[in-house]
């Protein structure tokens, strides 16, 4: 009986595992499920308005890897990054104040940090 009770639970753990190994395939590219319309506008927005700023450190990040040199890191990454979350941001001002007006599929700030992978995550 002690056999079959341990059975029983090892077929459960696998049954479970194995559910659980097919949800972790599901498909989360942002281009799959991207919605248009006002609200994806609004998602997009408040993203962009949110999250701008982290153009700044990575841009420090990228610039001091790529030249190993941290002084440079921090001048000409600092401006670099401002140029990429300067606009960002105010893209995501602008979209979040006028996503009711249609114009929705298409992204002011190019390359969309939302949708294009940045240097870093292509290396």
């Amino acid at each position: 009986m002690n056999k079959l009770k341990k059975l029983f639970c090892a077929a459960i753990i696998i049954l479970f595992v194995t559910s659980m190994i097919g949800l972790s395939y599901a498909e989360t590219s942002y281009d799959t499920h991207k919605a248009s319309g006002p609200m994806a506008k609004a998602e997009r927005g408040a993203k962009n308005l949110l999250a701008g700023w982290t153009d700044i450190p990575v841009s420090v990040c990228e610039t001091t890897m790529d030249t190993k040199n941290a002084a440079l890191g921090l001048t000409v990454g600092l401006w670099q990054g401002f140029k990429k979350a300067f606009p960002r941001t105010v893209s995501g001002a602008v979209d979040l104040a006028t996503f009711a007006i249609p114009d929705y599929e298409k992204s002011p700030v190019k390359p969309d940090p939302l949708t294009e992978p940045s240097k870093a995550t292509t290396k």
